[in-house]
């Protein structure tokens, strides 16, 4: 049994939440038993993100954050990027799913999204770029670059990517839009996909496949 939980206070488009929810479950078992894996951030990970933010050149030892300051962030960028690598890509695969079956879902698809790309451009401020690594900053625009042209292309409306216009890392999104579209579309080939969005993103050492148990039946 999966449980999704949700705040009815903080989202008015919770049918599609919830829906694209379930679109990451029902991928993980369209594999076979012996072939379903989770995700997973490792130590490595989280320490190269603590190291990152430890250098003395780094945004963060010029506010003099206290260290309990800096492990709350190395958690959050930490967790933030792992989370954005497995849910991009992927979550890339089940909107246009739901775009294509679920005509009902489109307002609030559409309304979501317009949120994620205002929430995402945020990342544009000069002020994150100074104070964030660039081996997070970087991977993480990169990203954001990809998924806003990915919209803006299938939907026609290329003012969905007007933020990132001739931005520097613009090559490195259509790489990324480039493995997506060559890998095979199949629930199957989405361990692969994440794998090849790392190794462009620099983050292949950062997380480990975990073979997926069924929980227990109580």
């Amino acid at each position: 049994m999966h449980r999704i939980t949700y705040n009815p206070m903080s989202s008015a488009q919770v049918d599609y939440t919830i829906c694209f929810q379930c679109g990451f479950i029902l991928r993980l078992f369209e594999n076979e038993p012996d072939k379903r894996s989770d995700f997973a951030g490792n130590s490595s990970g989280r320490a190269a993100v603590e190291q990152l933010l430890m250098a003395p050149d780094s945004g963060v030892q010029k506010m003099r954050m206290q260290k309990a300051q800096i492990q709350q962030l190395r958690d959050q960028l930490f967790d933030g990027i792992m989370m954005q690598l497995r849910s991009v890509p992927i979550g890339m695969r089940v909107d246009l799913w739901l775009l294509n079956h679920y005509a009902e879902l489109r307002e609030q698809q559409r309304a979501s999204l317009l949120k994620q790309f205002r929430t995402n451009a945020e990342i544009l401020k000069p002020e994150y770029e100074r104070m964030f690594p660039v081996e997070i900053y970087k991977p993480n625009l990169i990203m954001n670059i990809a998924y806003a042209r990915f919209w803006a292309d299938l939907s026609g409306e290329p003012n969905l990517a007007r933020p990132y216009r001739n931005h520097i890392y613009t090559s490195n999104a259509l790489v990324l839009l480039k493995v997506y579209n060559d890998t095979p579309k199949e629930a199957s080939s989405d361990r692969n996909l994440i794998d090849a969005w790392a190794n462009e993103l620099g983050l292949q050492d950062w997380y480990n496949w975990v073979k997926y148990e069924s929980p227990k039946v109580m």
